[in-house]
């Protein structure tokens, strides 16, 4: 038979693990509910994030010209005539951007105005040889501009020297408004102008002319 003293201590000491183990335990079950919580909240979000329609990401514009896929064609032989430094050339592509972040490029119905600031007779240059054209974002310098439009078009040689292309590129004024413009040119055969950067906007009409066709004389 068990001493009541000793069964006095049994029941202390089983107290004291109740009370030990109800310590231990309640910190677990009130951190086990919390992350219940948490991970309930985590579903609920994931959930939400499936089912929302998210806006499409704006489609960056497309700067690259692929000389390759343009046309493999000289100047044509009727309509105006562009020449560079005197040789003539077809306009293949014409790139404009504004300079700085805050500019923006004048509207699809001046261009015609933008290109007779830059060579009287240009525009009607572009109706006869349709030119490719893109219109690039906002250009950080004229540098910068100058630097990535020969880099986007891809010229074979060293770079451009002995084939029918030719590049400028740089500055032009447009009423007190400055902009950047890039020109690809193919002449009908190789030469040696290769890459050219226009440091100045009077520069333009020094490398390039236009000539007009002669009217047919009547009888």
């Amino acid at each position: 038979m068990i001493p009541s003293e000793a069964l006095f201590d049994i029941q202390k000491i089983g107290d004291a693990v109740a009370d030990l183990l109800q310590g231990f335990w309640g910190p677990v079950l009130r951190a086990v509910g919390v992350l219940a919580v948490l991970a309930t909240l985590a579903v609920a979000a994931v959930r939400w994030m499936r089912r929302r329609k998210w806006p499409p990401l704006a489609r960056q514009p497309d700067t690259e010209i692929a000389v390759d896929a343009l046309p493999e064609l000289g100047p044509p032989l009727q309509g105006p005539r562009l020449l560079y430094r005197g040789v003539p050339v077809r306009l293949a592509a014409v790139v404009l951007a504004p300079p700085g972040l805050a500019r923006e490029l004048p509207p699809i119905n001046r261009l015609g105005e933008v290109f007779e600031a830059l060579l009287p007779g240009l525009t009607d240059v572009i109706r006869a040889h349709r030119p490719l054209y893109r219109r690039w974002p906002p250009q950080v310098s004229t540098r910068g501009f100058v630097h990535r439009f020969f880099a986007e078009t891809h010229l074979a040689g060293a770079p451009g020297t002995g084939t029918p292309w030719c590049l400028l590129a740089g500055p032009l004024a447009f009423q007190q408004q400055p902009l950047l413009i890039g020109l690809v040119l193919r002449a009908e055969s190789p030469v040696h102008l290769g890459r050219y950067v226009v440091e100045e906007p009077w520069e333009w009409p020094r490398l390039l002319s236009v000539e007009m066709p002669r009217s047919s004389a009547g009888p």
